[in-house]
């Protein structure tokens, strides 16, 4: 703008027509906010987070005693909040629930488990501290080692059904090789920047741990690749083997 400058002073020239400014608000980059899962078991609500006008996953909300049809559901973010895509078909989860096939007859005696099968497309991470992690095969009824195959640390697969024996979770990596739960995680893939806001955040890693020597520092960015899945709570990955929770109140997506 133009100012005319006198000896009284500075003054606006036509301070109510080309000297006028207007302040214009802008627009959020990323947005969180709570969203609600349509679900046999009812409406889940959950918090997201995800950069405007993108389509991120969200993770399904785990019930105990149950295992979902899927591990995430896709939702739209926009400037006034998140909405899932197509609730009622694609976005709607069926939970169903974990038979243990426990049978005591009335008596003392409890007879072991019969396997619990569920199909669900998922992507399985070995624990970093597994080294070589055995492998099983389903017969009778029962898990048995395969002898000598291994599936090496930090590796990724894709699972498509999962094995409950005995109260033992197990994910199939191939046709008839499972791994057992104990030695892996969940994760879904995703891509993003978490931004720690703030204060600093404590770390934990896949075995659920908190890292004793690391913590991000309040306002620092950082790249996510997946969302895992420890001790059945939902983690942004930030680094090989450090995790920070997806529902930590300083947490979004830049």
């Amino acid at each position: 703008m133009n100012a005319l400058v006198s000896a009284n002073g500075i003054d606006v020239i036509d301070p109510n027509g080309v000297g006028f400014v207007t302040y214009t608000k802008n627009q959020p980059t990323s947005v969180t906010a709570d969203v609600t899962i349509k679900t046999s078991l009812g409406d889940k609500a959950v918090k997201a987070s995800g950069e405007v006008g993108t389509t991120i996953n969200i993770p399904v909300p785990v019930v105990a005693g149950y295992t979902a049809d899927k591990t995430s559901v896709k939702g739209n973010v926009t400037k006034d909040g998140i909405s899932i895509v197509e609730p009622d078909t694609t976005g709607y989860v069926t939970y169903t629930k974990i038979n243990n096939n426990n049978n005591n007859g009335g008596g003392n005696t409890v007879k072991p488990s019969g396997p619990s099968i569920s199909n669900s497309e998922q992507y399985v991470s070995i624990l970093p501290e597994s080294n070589k992690t055995q492998l099983y095969s389903l017969d009778n009824d029962k898990m048995n080692f395969i002898p000598n195959t291994y599936l090496a640390e930090k590796t990724d697969w894709h699972s498509d059904q999962v094995a409950t024996i005995n109260n033992d979770t197990y994910y199939r990596v191939a046709t008839n090789q499972w791994v057992k739960s104990n030695f892996a995680y969940l994760y879904i893939p995703t891509n993003g920047v978490v931004k720690i806001s703030d204060h600093n955040q404590r770390l934990t890693n896949s075995a659920g741990k908190l890292v004793m020597i690391r913590e991000l520092g309040a306002d620092s960015l950082w790249l996510t690749d997946r969302i895992a899945y420890i001790n059945n709570k939902p983690y942004y990955r930030v680094s090989t083997n450090e995790f920070v929770p997806t529902d930590a109140f300083n947490i979004s997506f830049n």
